[in-house]
């Protein structure tokens, strides 16, 4: 659930983490990122580039103090990326990919 408070939001915008650590967090930490990448390119690329990091690199653990607690291992990193993932999917990438398909009709 990336959608947390906005003081939560800041605190891990400005580079920290809240001091009682959520779930929610680290899915905002990650969903956060793909917003961003997304605002400054709205492309099918830009989702494939995203999904294919996933598959590819280690996901970051957010900030240095969360290094050596658990939430700073697997499986809570790869969790919270991959529900950041299916959120951002279907605000951002599927609206993108319907227009497209009106744009261009659909897949017979």
């Amino acid at each position: 659930m990336p959608f947390i408070t906005k003081d939560r939001r800041e605190i891990i915008d400005a580079g920290g983490m809240p001091d009682a650590i959520e779930q929610g967090d680290l899915c905002y930490f990650y969903y956060a990122k793909m917003v961003r990448a997304w605002a400054a390119c709205p492309r099918w690329r830009t989702a494939h580039a995203i999904r294919l990091a996933m598959h590819t690199e280690r996901p970051e653990c957010p900030v240095s103090v969360l290094e050596g607690r658990e939430y700073c291992y697997e499986p809570y990193l790869s969790t919270a990326r991959q529900l950041a993932w299916e959120v951002f999917f279907q605000f951002y990438v599927l609206p993108y990919e319907i227009q497209k398909r009106e744009e261009n009709g659909d897949v017979h």
